[in-house]
């Protein structure tokens, strides 16, 4: 899911946007990653999010030599 929407694709923003297409909101927006927070978050959680994140940038530095 979106990181967040750009301030200039929301209906209420969009007349003060201009013309500009803003890329740079607009990628991050569609790759952004956004991590678990609260705190409630146990040091249990937070070491679970950090080696499913390890394992997840691992898999995709494994499979980016097939160009997947």
């Amino acid at each position: 899911r979106p990181v967040f929407y750009p301030l200039h694709q929301m209906p209420i923003y969009q007349k003060y946007s201009g013309k500009g297409s803003y890329p740079n909101s607009c990628a991050i927006s569609e790759c952004g990653l956004s991590l678990p927070s609260a705190v409630t978050l146990t040091d249990e959680n937070i070491r679970w999010i950090g080696d499913n994140l390890k394992n997840l940038i691992k898999l995709r530095a494994d499979v980016s030599q097939f160009n997947i």
